[in-house]
């Protein structure tokens, strides 16, 4: 791996990894349920929902006013989707040890994830993430994933442990794949334009 500009870094194999803030839900999968829960995940993917829904902004934003009852219908949809995902993940059906992270700050990329937990995992654990995406329209994306590696604790803002968590991911549909670089690339963009503005400023404080 190597450092690129200032807050961003480059993998061997193309993806730029970002830092960015994400709501995220992280839950703990035991070995014998991985199979299971790659073919829900599978069965249930959104990447078609996502395509459209991207289209149908596309056409907003140029004017055109046929789509707007598309849209909301799509909204509806996803968002009934959403909720069946959390009442999934709420542990009624079967026991879930799982975390939900709201505004944590990841380090991301078209290949995996990092990110702070309480709870000490060890390498080759498998995880099912949620990852709430903030782009526009946000996107939603589950996948698996696995911990190719644990750093050691450290102490967080309320003083419990906390250990920086990285995680490869597993099986990702091309369609959440691509979601992601999305992500990576206007985070990327972000960068850019925070430390330009940095710059300017400094100039006009020295000058």
């Amino acid at each position: 791996m190597e450092r690129g500009v200032k807050g961003l870094l480059v993998e061997r194999r193309n993806y730029v990894r970002v830092e960015g803030t994400l709501a995220l839900h992280m839950e703990i999968l035991d070995p014998s349920e991985v199979p299971q829960q790659a073919r829900e995940i599978s069965s249930s993917s959104d990447d078609r929902s996502a395509a459209l829904l991207r289209s149908y902004v596309k056409r907003a934003e140029s004017g055109d006013a046929n789509v707007q009852a598309a849209m909301i219908k799509l909204l509806v949809s996803i968002d009934h989707k959403l909720d069946m995902l959390l009442e999934q993940n709420s542990g009624q059906k079967r026991k879930v040890d799982s975390v939900l992270l709201k505004n944590t700050r990841a380090n991301v990329s078209g290949s995996g994830i990092r990110f702070p937990v309480t709870k000490a995992l060890a390498c080759g654990d498998s995880v099912k993430l949620t990852l709430l995406l903030p782009l526009s329209p946000p996107s939603k994306i589950v996948t698996l994933a696995r911990v190719v590696r644990v750093e050691d604790a450290k102490p967080g803002a309320d003083g419990a442990k906390v250990y920086d968590t990285a995680f490869q991911f597993i099986g990702m549909s091309q369609g959440a794949r691509e979601e992601v670089i999305r992500y990576v690339t206007q985070r990327q963009r972000e960068v850019f334009r925070e430390q330009a503005h940095r710059r300017r400023r400094d100039e006009r404080r020295g000058g």
